[in-house]
């Protein structure tokens, strides 16, 4: 468990590196289930999302209010 926040953070660095974008919303360290979609980079669905880091070092998705 120790680990598993750096893995799954990187994820989001991997996605950015293929032009697309991570949303996630939970993954296997902080949900009872790894939870994502993703989206090319241009796309507009990505800018309706924010990335934030929960009490346990994990980033998710969170879907920005208007």
């Amino acid at each position: 468990m120790q680990v598993l926040p750096l893995f799954c953070n990187s994820d989001y660095w991997g996605m950015s590196q293929l032009h697309g974008t991570l949303l996630r919303r939970g993954t296997c360290g902080n949900a009872d289930r790894c939870d994502y979609c993703v989206v090319g980079s241009e796309n507009s669905m990505a800018e309706e999302y924010e990335i934030i880091k929960d009490e346990a070092g994990f980033l998710a998705s969170r879907k920005i209010e208007k």
